[in-house]
């Protein structure tokens, strides 16, 4: 077992896991849960252009997104370390 950082997504009915030990991994972790967040339609309301951009899988306006709503119902979400079995 290893200490790895992973970013949990606290979901309405489960959590999401995804493992993120490199650089790529993490954005595309961020990737993934906004493709989540925004399919349930949570950025009706955002700033278009950002959204946009968000949409076209810029990883800076993924995380300022996800950043600045983490802590809205259903959109909380935390990286964390985590002991996983290799």
């Amino acid at each position: 077992m290893s200490n790895k950082r992973i970013l949990v997504y606290y979901g309405q009915h489960d959590n999401d896991y995804w493992l993120i030990d490199t650089p790529a991994r993490r954005v595309g972790a961020m990737r993934e849960l906004f493709k989540q967040l925004d399919k349930k339609g949570f950025y009706v309301d955002e700033d278009e252009s950002h959204v946009a951009l968000a949409r076209l899988g810029d990883p800076h306006a993924i995380e300022g997104i996800l950043n600045s709503r983490r802590c809205f119902g259903y959109e909380e979400w935390e990286i964390k370390e985590a002991s996983v079995c290799e």
